[in-house]
C-alpha cells in the first residue's frame, strides 16, 4: 500500500522531531568535558546540565500528552517546538553554569512535549495498517540522530565553541516548526477529550517523576543515604501517598479512567521499560569496558559505539512494515531473545578484552533493538483507547526515560559489587590503577551483562504471555483509518 502525501508529511515531522531529540542529546554528552572546562565546573556539577534536561523532559511527557488530547495534537506540538527552540537558544547564550542549567530545563520541557506528541500523532492520523511503517521511520531517524550527533559534537567541541552545539540546533527546530504548521492535519480532524485538565494531579505526578529521576541519577554519586537523596525520596513517596488518598476520597485519578482497560497496553509498557533498562545499562557500561579493559582512546571508543546506531537505524522501517503485516508479537519476542543471547555471549567472551567482540555485540544489539521498538510502539498504541492517544503515547517516552535511568543505576550497582567504587571510580583511575585488580573488574562487567540477559529474557516471556490482538478499545477500527 502506497503512502499518501499527507501521510508522508506527518511521518516527516515525527521523524524530524526524533532526529533533533537524539542529535542534540548525543552532541551535548560528547561536549560535557569542554563545557566543564570553559565554565570552570567540576564533573559532578556539569552533570546537572544533563540531569536538568532529563528531569524537565520526564516531567513534561504526561502533561503534554494530556494537553494534546484536550487542546489538539498539532497546536500542542507546535507550542512544544517553540519552547524547545527558545530553551536551545538560551543555552547557547548562557554565561555560567546556573543559567545553562535553567535553560536546559526549559529546553527539556519543550523536547519532552515533542517526544510525547510525536508518538501520538502516528496512530492518530495514519491508517492502522501503516502505523508500524510510521514508527519504523521514527526509529530510523532517531538512530541517524545518534550516528550524526557523536561525530558532530566532537568536531564542534574541538574546533568551535561549545555554544554552537546549541546554536546549530536552532535552525533545525525552526524548520521542524514550519514543517509541522504546513504538514500536520488540523486539530479538528482529531477526536479530542472534553474533560478538564487535572492541574493538581498533573503537577503532583510531574513532581513525583522529577524527584524519581533525581534520586536515580544522583543516588550513586551523592550516596543513597545522603540528605538530598533522602529528602527527594521522601517528597516522592509523600506526593504519591497524597495522590492515593485524593483518589480514595474524591474518586479522581490522574490517569484517565479506562486508559489501562486493555491489559496488552500495560504489558507493552512493562516490556518497553525492561528492554530500555537493559539497554540503558549496557550503553552506559560498555564505554568503561572499552576504555579501561581494552585500553582504547576516547576517539576509538566513540567510533566503536557507533556500531549500535549503525545497525539500529536501517532496521526500524523494515521491522515496522513487517509488524503491519504479521503483528508485533513475533518481532518483539525475537528481539528480546536476540538481545538476551547477545548479552550472554558478551558476558562470556568479554574476559578476552577484544574490542571486536564489543563491536559485534553492539551491532547485534542494534539489530535487536531496531527490530523491537517500532513493533512494540505499534502494539502499545493499538491497545490504547480512542481519543486518548496523547496521554497513552506520553507513557512511551516516560517508560523509555525511567528504564534508561534505572538501567544505569542497576548496572552500576551490580558492577560495584565486584569492583568497589564501580564505574564512577574508574573515571578517576589511570590505566595502571585499573589493571591492578583486573579480575574483579572483568567479573563486575560480566555480572552486569548477565543481569541484562535476564532482563531481556523477562521481556520476551511477558511478550509471549500477554501480547494478544486487541479486542475493542484500540484505535485500529476501520472507520478511524485516515484523519486528515
Amino acid at each position: 500500500m502506497q503512502s499518501s502525501r499527507s501521510e508522508r508529511g506527518i511521518v516527516l515531522c515525527v521523524a524530524m522531531a526524533a532526529f533533533v531529540f537524539q542529535f542534540e542529546a548525543f552532541m551535548v554528552n560528547v561536549s560535557l568535558p569542554t563545557i566543564a572546562g570553559e565554565l570552570n565546573a567540576s564533573t559532578s556539577h556539569v552533570s546537572f546540565v544533563v540531569i536538568a534536561y532529563l528531569v524537565a523532559a520526564t516531567a513534561a511527557f504526561l502533561p503534554a500528552g494530556k494537553l494534546g488530547d484536550r487542546n489538539g495534537l498539532k497546536r500542542t506540538f507546535v507550542a512544544a517546538c517553540v519552547t524547545a527552540m527558545a530553551g536551545t537558544l538560551l543555552c547557547g547564550f548562557a554565561t555560567d553554569l546556573q543559567t545553562l542549567m535553567v535553560s536546559r530545563f526549559v529546553q527539556g520541557l519543550g523536547a519532552g512535549g515533542m517526544a510525547a506528541l510525536g508518538y501520538a500523532m502516528i496512530p492518530a492520523w495514519l491508517p492502522s495498517e501503516r502505523t508500524g511503517w510510521g514508527f519504523g521511520y521514527l526509529n530510523m531517524a532517531a538512530g541517524i540522530g545518534m550516528l550524526a550527533g557523536v561525530p558532530f559534537g566532537g568536531l564542534v567541541s574541538q574546533y568551535a565553541s561549545w555554544r554552537w552545539i546549541f546554536f546549530c540546533n536552532v535552525p533545525l527546530i525552526a524548520v521542524l516548526t514550519a514543517s509541522a504548521l504546513r504538514c500536520l492535519p488540523g486539530d479538528s480532524s482529531y477526536s479530542r477529550t472534553v474533560e478538564p485538565l487535572d492541574a493538581t494531579g498533573t503537577i503532583s505526578f510531574a513532581a513525583i517523576m522529577s524527584t524519581g529521576v533525581f534520586c536515580l541519577s544522583l543516588g550513586s554519586e551523592l550516596g543513597w543515604t545522603s540528605k538530598p537523596i533522602l529528602a527527594a525520596f521522601a517528597l516522592s513517596v509523600g506526593l504519591a501517598a497524597a495522590m492515593a488518598i485524593r483518589r480514595r476520597w474524591t474518586g479522581r485519578s490522574f490517569f484517565t479512567r479506562g486508559l489501562f482497560r486493555n491489559s496488552g497496553f500495560f504489558a507493552s509498557l512493562i516490556v518497553l521499560f525492561l528492554v530500555r533498562t537493559a539497554l540503558g545499562g549496557t550503553i552506559f557500561l560498555v564505554p568503561f569496558y572499552l576504555a579501561f579493559s581494552c585500553s582504547l582512546s576516547p576517539l576509538l571508543t566513540s567510533g566503536i559505539l557507533l556500531a549500535y546506531p549503525a545497525a539500529y537505524a536501517p532496521v526500524g522501517p523494515c521491522a515496522g512494515r513487517l509488524a503491519d503485516r504479521i503483528g508485533a508479537r513475533p518481532l518483539v519476542i525475537s528481539a528480546g531473545l536476540l538481545g538476551a543471547c547477545a548479552s550472554a555471549l558478551f558476558a562470556f567472551l568479554l574476559p578476552s578484552r577484544n574490542a571486536w567482540i564489543a563491536v559485534s555485540f553492539l551491532f547485534i544489539l542494534g539489530l535487536a533493538m531496531g527490530m523491537f521498538f517500532a513493533p512494540n510502539n505499534r502494539f502499545s498504541m493499538e491497545c490504547a483507547p480512542e481519543g486518548r492517544e496523547g496521554e497513552a503515547a506520553a507513557l512511551i517516552p516516560l517508560a523509555l526515560n525511567m528504564g534508561t535511568i534505572l538501567g544505569i543505576c542497576v548496572f552500576e550497582t551490580i558492577f560495584s559489587m565486584d569492583f568497589p567504587g564501580g564505574a564512577a571510580h574508574l573515571r578517576h583511575m589511570d590505566g595502571t590503577d585499573a589493571s591492578a585488580d583486573l579480575q574483579s573488574e572483568i567479573r563486575g562487567f560480566s555480572d552486569a551483562f548477565l543481569v541484562g540477559t535476564g532482563v531481556f529474557l523477562a521481556a520476551a516471556m511477558i511478550t509471549l504471555a500477554a501480547y494478544r490482538t486487541p479486542a475493542g478499545g484500540g484505535y485500529n477500527e476501520p472507520e478511524r483509518l485516515h484523519r486528515g
